[in-house]
Order: structure tokens, then C-alpha cells, then sequence
């Protein structure tokens, strides 16, 4: 099952507007861990790089990645130009931080070396999602981000969770939330169907 955060000025038919610019697709498949259980189904992602491309993205992908990789394949989409569109498509571990407030939690995209990390290292062993979604602000409007797991078994510190905390996402931003099989799906099939609006998919 899928769940779909749509921010306010989301422009319809976001990824089939036929543009001939440039655009910017981020991939990365985290299925295999040093100490974590494998996400079986986060590989698939990778499958839809094929798609991307045909849709006329020029796509970055990544593998089994450890975290200064994962950061270095980030910063490779900025900067964001004016009116391009942008895709980051992330699928793996996630873990969240707990707080004893409404709001204000945080959530990290884990790297294959992750080893037990607590609330103070979690930020050496993953990218943070706030982080993320602020690369993505840069193509409000034209920016999807998809976020794809399974309840599989790692092992957390002091103030964490497994998985993904209530997203504060930005204006004009997409963020699509489902398990990893069902988010590769989308992103190979769905995502870069010409002319239907996010809300149909």
C-alpha cells in the first residue's frame, strides 16, 4: 500500500509535460547491509532508471551505497536549474528519531554500513530526509520524491525508531511513501505515464 503527500501548487501531469530540458532523476537501491536485514525489494528501484531515461531524465543511480557515497550522488543533482523537473527516488532503511513533543522528528536514509547507530551518529550513517526535501525545494513545482521500504530488522540506539517519522514536506513538493516493491513499481510504470496527473496515479 501507497500513501501520497501532495503539497498546495503541485502542477498536474507533472513528469509527462513533454519538456526538453535537462531533468534530473536521483536513484539509489539500498538492498543489502553490512549489519542490517536485506530490503529484498529495494534493488527493483533500479529498474526504473531505464524508465526515467526514455521519459528524458538524465538519471543518477546507486546501488548497496555507503553513506559519503550516497552524499556525493546528492550533491551531484545541484545545482537544480530554473523550470527543470526532479526526481529523487530512495528505497532501504530508514530510521526516525522519537521525541516526547508533537513535531519535530527526524528522519535518515541509512547507508549499507550502518551499525547500531544512536540519536548523536545516526547523521554519519545515513542522509537526512530534511536534507532531501530541501535539494527538492529548489524544483518547487516539478519535484517528486519517493520513499520505498520494508519491515525488516536492524538494530537502533537510544532515541530511534525503524522507518519513517510524520514527513513535514515542503510547498510544492510530491512525496510518494509505500513499501519498496510497490514504489519501484510506480517509479518504472506509473511516474512517467505521459499526461496524468500525480493525483490519477
Amino acid at each position: 500500500m501507497m500513501r501520497h503527500l501532495i503539497c498546495a501548487c503541485l502542477l498536474l501531469s507533472l513528469l509527462g509535460s513533454g519538456s526538453v530540458k535537462a531533468d534530473t532523476a536521483l536513484v539509489i537501491g539500498n538492498s543489502r547491509f553490512d549489519e542490517a536485514g536485506t530490503i529484498r525489494a529495494a534493488d527493483d528501484l533500479l529498474d526504473a532508471a531505464e524508465a526515467l531515461a526514455g521519459a528524458g531524465f538524465t538519471v543518477i543511480e546507486g546501488e548497496d551505497m555507503a553513506t559519503d557515497e550516497m552524499r556525493a550522488l546528492l550533491s551531484g543533482v545541484l545545482p537544480v536549474p530554473l523550470g527543470e523537473r526532479l526526481v529523487i527516488a530512495l528505497s532501504g532503511h530508514f530510521a526516525h528519531s522519537v521525541v516526547f513533543e508533537e513535531g519535530g522528528e527526524q528522519t535518515w536514509f541509512l547507508g549499507r554500513e550502518v551499525d547500531g547507530p544512536d540519536m548523536a551518529t545516526v547523521g554519519g550513517m545515513g542522509i537526512s530526509l530534511t536534507t532531501v526535501f530541501d535539494i527538492a525545494r529548489h524544483a518547487q513545482g516539478r519535484a517528486v520524491v519517493l520513499l520505498g521500504t520494508e519491515d525488516r530488522e536492524i538494530e537502533l540506539g537510544e532515541g530511534l525508531r525503524p522507518g519513517l517519522a510524520d514527513l513535514d514536506v515542503p510547498q510544492g513538493v510530491t512525496v510518494v511513501v509505500g513499501g519498496a516493491r510497490d514504489v519501484a513499481r510506480f517509479a518504472r510504470r506509473d511516474l512517467v505515464e505521459p499526461g496524468v496527473a500525480i493525483e490519477e496515479m
